[in-house]
């Protein structure tokens, strides 16, 4: 699978509030795009979409090269976190 396809499949994922969905295809594509900003953003945006500021902040922290969005992402969850 490209790396635009893994992004749509989690974007769909976050859209349903699929969060197991979306943790098994993480596990499953973890090593190969560990290193893709833009998969990484859509992770963050999965994780902080559905409510598992934890991983998505664990996530953010492990990603070298942050971008704007990643911040934006992180911002927006913490605020609308639901305890």
């Amino acid at each position: 699978l490209s790396n635009f396809t893994i992004t749509q499949v989690l974007k769909a994922c976050a859209h349903m509030g699929d969060l197991q969905r979306g943790k098994i295809i993480h596990n499953l594509i973890a090593s190969k795009t560990k290193n893709d900003i833009y998969v990484s953003a859509t992770l963050i945006h999965l994780y902080a979409h559905c409510d598992d500021i934890a991983s998505a902040q664990s996530l953010f922290d492990s990603t070298k090269n942050k971008t704007p969005a990643m911040y934006g992402i992180m911002m927006k969850g913490n605020a609308s976190f639901k305890d």
